[in-house]
This record gives structure tokens, sequence and C-alpha cells, in this order.
């Protein structure tokens, strides 16, 4: 499981259709990056200091493949 820190300000903007699109888009462009090998992570993608415990098993493949699929599962 991955968690992450959201402020209620942040959760509200996602009421928008256009707000989800935006956010699911802006972590696509992360999770595409060849910043890394795409069966890994790296603090340019997916690490950071929340989510440490689970850095061995963050694949920025399965992340990108996921955000594909809600965006194709939106219409977009």
């Amino acid at each position: 499981m991955i968690m992450c820190q959201v402020g209620a300000g942040h959760v509200k903007r996602l009421v928008y259709r256009q707000a989800i699109i935006n956010a699911l888009r802006a972590a696509h462009n992360k999770a595409s990056q060849q910043c890394c090998d795409e069966n890994a992570s790296c603090y340019s993608c997916l690490r950071n200091y929340y989510n440490q415990s689970h850095h061995s098993k963050l694949q920025r493949k399965y992340a990108r493949d996921f955000i594909e699929l809600l965006l194709r599962e939106i219409g977009v």
C-alpha cells in the first residue's frame, strides 16, 4: 500500500474533474521519466521520505501503468 500526505485543500480541489485529470497527468509524467529502471524507483519519480519503508517494493512501471488505466477509465 502506498500512502501519501494530502492536505484538505488538495482534496477539495479533486472535486473537479479537470483537477483530477491534471493530477493524474502530472503523476503520469513523473512515473514516465527515464530516471531509473522501470522495475525500480528513485527520488525523482516515486520515492520520498514518507514511503521510505516501501522503497524496495516501488516499481515505476506499475505506477505508470496504473495511472494510464485510470486515465483510460475516465475517458482521457
